[in-house]
């Protein structure tokens, strides 16, 4: 979309055949999951109620999903413009959760792991190399935190 406005704003429209290329490749694009992640949902689905929860425009975030193959494995689907204080505190309410009882897992500690610990959820970051520097910040409380170095590790807390 934002090629698009750019393209339309510059007056150069001749380009618009070539980013509706882009786009549609990039939507057919084959979903690459991080090591661990098709092996663990499964044992994750089988003993928790699993929502996710992610940022974007919802026909790509749930096309992606699709895509994946990952979603038998939840139990709910939310894509927000922003994630937020409030947008997890929403996510409470609309799915009766507990919040103390409820964990994020992410790999932006700006998006995933400090608001849903500000809405008083238990959190999981799970670092990763290609994790946009725009998400990057300082966890808050890191000592509450639990740190993993891969996804798969996930089983050992809550499989």
């Amino acid at each position: 979309m934002s090629l698009h406005e750019v393209a339309r704003a510059l007056g150069v429209t001749d380009l618009e055949p070539q980013i509706a290329r882009w786009e549609d490749f990039i939507g057919q694009h084959p979903i690459e999951l991080m090591p661990g992640v098709y092996e663990t949902l499964p044992a994750l689905h089988e003993h928790n109620r699993l929502i996710l929860f992610t940022k974007g425009r919802a026909d790509e975030q749930l096309g992606k999903l699709h895509r994946s193959g990952l979603a038998p494995y939840f139990h709910g689907v939310e894509v927000v413009f922003e994630k937020s204080v409030a947008t997890y505190q929403s996510l409470i309410t609309k799915h009766r959760l507990a919040p103390a009882a409820t964990w994020m897992i992410g790999n932006s500690p700006r998006t995933d792991i400090n608001p849903a610990k500000a809405a008083g959820w238990g959190t999981v970051f799970i670092p990763y190399h290609t994790t946009w520097h725009h998400e990057v910040e300082e966890i808050a409380e890191p000592a509450t935190t639990i740190v993993l170095d891969n996804f798969a590790r996930l089983r050992h807390h809550f499989a």
